[in-house]
């Protein structure tokens, strides 16, 4: 999107081959410590589908999401939920937008095969990165600093934490998992300094996950929506009109213009 330099795939993970799959390892293990191959693939093959990411220069795999949709109780009536897993970009490709596309596809077809229904997603984020693709494009999502988790969002955050992961969830709203299983991001992956904190949800995620230098997670819910898509471009298009060097002149004649009009 926009010139993106990356363009995407979703593969149902039973149809990986062996040489994408330590792809996908070697990637992931280039960004986390305490991982190891057997334990990447045991929960890979827990997923039915993933986004794999490649680079239009070479065509070689630079990022991936692994996903699964189950089903959450809610008021008594059982809606899905996608939860997405291992998620991972290389450096050189952060901050292109390709993943969000990618997911909010997916996630669009969804909710068109069952549109009376919600749609939820839950995540899990050991870094703020992650967590910001969350705050950052999806209306409905929690915990967030704004305002406090509703009851019902929270017992199903609750719900889906201990489906997955039994015996993780903690009463501060994050996950511990074992040490053999506890991944966590290597040291200047991610960090967070203080100009960072000077963003209200970096700042949060940070308070309300103070151990994620320690691969703890936060758990997180969001609902998709059928207009979802459009706000996503409407929001992408104003930043591109905003930042764009090439579209600085149209914007000058276009302030010009207005000013004019205004007079």
């Amino acid at each position: 999107m926009f010139n993106s330099k990356l363009y995407w795939k979703v593969r149902g993970t039973a149809d990986l081959n062996p040489p994408t799959i330590r792809a996908m390892y070697d990637l992931y293990d280039t960004y986390y410590e305490q991982t190891n191959f057997e334990t990447f693939e045991s929960d890979l093959r827990r997923k039915t589908d993933v986004i794999l990411l490649f680079d239009r220069a070479k065509g070689e795999l630079q990022g991936f999401s692994t996903l699964v949709t189950f089903m959450l109780n809610r008021s008594g009536k059982q809606i899905p939920c996608v939860f997405s897993g291992d998620t991972i970009i290389h450096e050189r490709f952060w901050g292109q937008r390709s993943l969000g596309v990618a997911f909010l596809i997916y996630m669009f077809k969804k909710k068109l095969a069952r549109p009376t229904l919600p749609l939820y997603w839950f995540l899990i984020s050991k870094g703020y990165k992650t967590y910001l693709l969350m705050a950052n494009n999806f209306k409905e999502h929690f915990p967030r600093y704004e305002k406090a988790t509703p009851p019902e969002m929270q017992a199903m955050i609750r719900e889906a934490s201990d489906r997955l992961f039994p015996d993780c969830y903690q009463d501060n709203g994050t996950l511990i998992f074992p040490a053999e299983k506890a991944a966590r991001l290597k040291v200047g992956v991610a960090e967070i300094d203080s100009r960072l904190l000077k963003h209200p949800r970096i700042e949060f995620f940070s308070i309300n996950n103070p151990g994620w230098r320690d691969g703890e997670e936060l758990a997180c819910l969001a609902e998709m929506s059928l207009n979802m898509p459009f706000h996503y471009y409407n929001k992408s298009m104003s930043k591109l009109w905003t930042t764009s060097p090439m579209l600085k002149p149209l914007q000058i004649r276009f302030r010009k213009a207005v000013k004019e009009a205004t007079r």
